[in-house]
C-alpha cells in the first residue's frame, strides 16, 4: 500500500469523534451533574433489586459520559499543553471526577450491608447479567469495605496528597541538568531528550547524558526520597484503612493476582541473570569495548538506515505484519489509520512520547511523535496492539467488563512489537541490520523483564520497611538500589558513582506494584508469538482473539489461559529465556 492508493491516511485527531462542538461538551457536563443527583437520591436504598438495578443503569450512563469528557479534555491538552482553554476544561472535568467519587462514597458501604445470600441472588438474576462481575467484586470486597465517612475522606485526600504530581512537576520543570556536548555544540538535556542521547554512537555523548541526568536527580536526593516515602506511607495508610495488611496485598487483591506470581517472577529472573550478563558482555564485544559502562546499555549495535521509514511506508509494513492476526484484525487496524484517531507528528506544545487510549468511548486514539526512526516505526505496531485489544474488549463485553486490568495491558502491544521484529529479522539480508533489530528486541526484553523485576525488588523492599514501621533513609534507599544493580549486572557493567540514584527518576514507583506487570506481560507475549508462528490461524481464532476479547470478564490469570498460557507455571518463563538466548546469537 502506498499512500493514497488504497486508503487516505489521516494525521491528526478528529475531536468530533467525541464532541462536535463546545456546546455539546458543556451539555454533557450538565447532564452528568443531573445524573449524579439522581444517583444520590438512591442513598439508603441499595438494599432491594429495583433500586440496585437503577443504580447500575445510572452509573453506567454517567461513567460513559465522564469517560468521554475525560478523553476529550486529555487529548486536547496533550495536543497542545499550552492551550489555556483546554487546561481550564481539563480542570473542570477533574473536579467533576472528584465530585463523583465523593458523592458516590455511600455506594460500597451500602452494598456491603446486604447479605451474601441476597447478593448471590442478584448475581444469578438474568436482569443483572451485565453486572455479574461487579456483584462478584462486591461480595469479594465486603471484608475491605469501609464507612461512607471514611470513603469521603479518602476520596477528598486526592486533591492535596498527589505525590506523583509533585514528582512530575519537579522532574519535568524544576530539575536542571548540565548540557550534553555533541560535535562541539551544547545541547539541552532533559527526560525527553535523554533517550536519544543514550542511543548515540558516541560513547562520550552517552556518558555525559547518563552522568548529567543522574547528577541532577542526586542533587534532590533527600527531597525525592521523602516524596516517594510519603507516597508509600499514604498508600500504606489507605491499605490499612481498607483492612489490608499492606499495599502489596491490596494491589494484588484488586488485580486478582496471587502473590506467588510476583515471587515466582523474581525467582525465575534471578535464576537467569547469567543470560542477562552474557548479553551485556556480547554487546560490549560488538561495540568494541572491554566492558560496558552503565551509560552504554542502550547503545545501538549495527545500523538500520533502510528501516528509517516515512510514516506511509511504516504503516504499510505494520499492516503487513498484522495479516497473521486475521482479516478482521487487519481490516479494523487499517481503518484506524484513516479515521482521525491517530495524531502522528510532533508539533509545538504537543505531549512527547506515545500512547493508546480509549476510555470506552467507541474510538481508540493513538498519540505518536513520528520522526522516521525505526523506534517510531516499532511504536506504531506497539500502540496499535493496545488499540486493537481495546477494540475487541469493547466490542465483545458489556460496559463494566470492557476495561482490562494492567496485568494483561502490555501483552497485545508487545506481541505486535515482537511479530514486527521477527518478520524484519527473517527478511533482512544485512548483518548490520540483523544485529540492530535483534539488539533492539534484546534491549526491550531487558528493559521489560530484567530491569522491571529489579525495580520490583527495590519497590518491595521500601514498601516492606514502611509497612513494618522500619525507619529508612535516602542513604539506605540508595544503598539497596546499588546492591540490586551489582547483583543484576554482575561483572558485566561498570557502574557510575551516580548509578545508585537511578531509582529516584522512575515515575512508576508512584503506582503501587505496577512495574512487575511489565515483566509478566512481556514473558506472556513471547509465548503468544511462539504459538502464533507454530499454529497460525487456528491459534489466533481459537485462543488469541478470545484473550483480546475478554476484557475484565475473568481474573487475569484465567484470561491468559484463554491464550493457552499458564503464568502460574514455569513454562512461559522457560520459553521466554530460551527466546532471549536465541536472540543473543544474532549479535555475536
Amino acid at each position: 500500500m502506498k499512500h493514497g492508493e488504497n486508503m487516505a491516511l489521516t494525521y491528526e485527531w478528529d475531536f468530533k469523534h467525541l464532541y462536535k462542538n463546545d456546546k455539546d461538551f458543556k451539555n454533557d457536563i450538565k447532564y452528568c451533574e443531573k445524573v449524579l443527583e439522581d444517583i444520590c437520591l438512591l442513598q439508603g436504598k441499595l438494599n432491594n433489586k429495583e433500586d440496585i438495578l437503577k443504580y447500575f443503569v445510572l452509573s453506567e450512563e454517567i461513567m460513559h459520559k465522564i469517560s468521554r469528557l475525560d478523553m476529550y479534555v486529555m487529548l486536547r491538552v496533550d495536543k497542545n499543553t499550552r492551550d489555556v482553554q483546554s487546561l481550564k476544561d481539563y480542570e473542570t472535568v477533574n473536579r467533576l471526577l472528584t465530585t463523583f467519587s465523593v458523592k458516590t462514597a455511600f455506594v460500597s458501604p451500602e452494598f456491603a450491608q446486604n447479605s451474601d445470600e441476597f447478593l448471590v441472588g442478584l448475581y444469578n438474576d438474568p436482569d443483572f447479567k451485565d453486572y455479574k462481575r461487579v456483584i462478584e467484586g462486591i461480595i469479594k470486597d465486603k471484608l475491605h469495605t469501609i464507612s461512607k465517612e471514611k470513603e469521603e475522606l479518602i476520596a477528598g485526600m486526592g486533591e492535596f496528597s498527589d505525590f506523583s504530581e509533585i514528582f512530575e512537576k519537579l522532574a519535568g520543570t524544576e530539575l536542571k541538568f548540565d548540557d550534553v556536548v555533541v560535535d562541539g555544540k551544547s545541547q539541552k538535556l532533559n527526560d525527553a531528550t535523554y533517550s536519544s542521547f543514550t542511543k548515540s554512537k558516541d560513547p562520550e555523548v552517552r556518558r555525559q547524558a547518563y552522568e548529567n541526568l543522574l547528577k541532577g536527580y542526586s542533587e534532590f536526593n533527600l527531597t525525592l526520597s521523602h516524596n516517594l516515602l510519603n507516597q508509600i506511607k499514604k498508600q500504606d495508610f489507605i491499605s490499612r484503612t481498607y483492612n489490608f495488611s499492606s499495599t502489596f496485598e491490596r494491589s494484588l487483591f484488586h488485580e486478582e493476582v496471587e502473590k506467588d506470581i510476583f515471587f515466582n517472577l523474581i525467582q525465575s529472573v534471578n535464576q537467569n541473570l547469567n543470560l542477562y550478563q552474557n548479553y551485556l558482555k556480547a554487546k560490549a564485544k560488538c561495540l568494541g569495548l572491554k566492558k560496558l559502562y552503565a551509560s552504554d546499555i542502550n547503545a545501538p549495535i549495527g545500523s538500520i538506515e533502510s528501516l528509517n521509514l516515512d510514516y506511509e511506508n511504516a504503516v504499510e509494513k505494520v499492516l503487513e505484519v498484522v495479516k497473521v492476526l486475521g482479516q478482521d484484525y487487519q481490516r479494523v487496524a487499517t481503518n484506524m489509520f484513516s479515521s482521525g484517531v491517530i495524531d502522528v507528528f510532533p508539533s509545538e506544545g504537543k505531549r512527547s512520547g506515545g500512547y493508546s487510549a480509549s476510555g470506552q468511548t467507541g474510538h481508540q486514539f493513538i498519540l505518536l511523535n513520528y520522526n522516521n526512526s525505526y523506534f517510531d516505526f516499532s511504536t506504531i505496531a506497539h500502540e496499535l496492539g493496545h488499540s486493537m485489544h481495546s477494540y475487541y474488549s469493547e466490542k465483545n463485553q458489556p460496559y463494566f467488563n470492557q476495561n482490562y486490568v494492567i496485568f494483561v495491558a502490555e501483552i497485545a502491544s508487545t506481541v505486535n512489537e515482537i511479530l514486527l521484529a521477527k518478520k524484519l529479522l527473517r527478511e533482512t539480508t544485512s548483518q548490520d541490520e540483523r544485529r540492530f533489530i535483534a539488539d533492539s528486541l534484546l534491549s526491550e526484553f531487558c528493559a521489560s523483564v530484567f530491569r522491571q523485576t529489579m525495580f520490583s525488588e527495590f519497590e518491595f523492599f521500601v514498601n516492606d520497611c514502611v509497612n513494618k514501621s522500619i525507619p529508612i533513609s535516602y542513604e539506605e534507599m540508595n544503598g539497596e538500589y546499588g546492591k540490586l544493580q551489582n547483583h543484576y549486572f554482575g561483572d558485566a557493567i561498570s557502574l557510575s558513582n551516580y548509578s545508585k540514584f537511578e531509582w529516584s527518576r522512575i515515575p512508576h514507583f508512584y503506582r503501587s506494584f505496577y512495574v512487575f506487570k511489565y515483566a509478566t506481560g512481556f514473558i506472556s507475549a513471547v509465548s503468544i508469538v511462539k504459538q502464533i508462528e507454530e499454529c497460525g490461524e487456528s491459534y489466533v481464532e481459537n485462543f488469541y482473539k478470545k484473550f483480546l476479547s475478554a476484557g475484565s470478564s475473568m481474573d487475569p490469570v484465567s484470561i491468559l489461559k484463554l491464550a493457552n498460557i499458564d503464568i502460574t507455571t514455569s513454562e512461559p518463563y522457560k520459553e521466554a529465556f530460551k527466546f532471549f538466548e536465541e536472540l543473543i546469537d544474532y549479535i555475536k
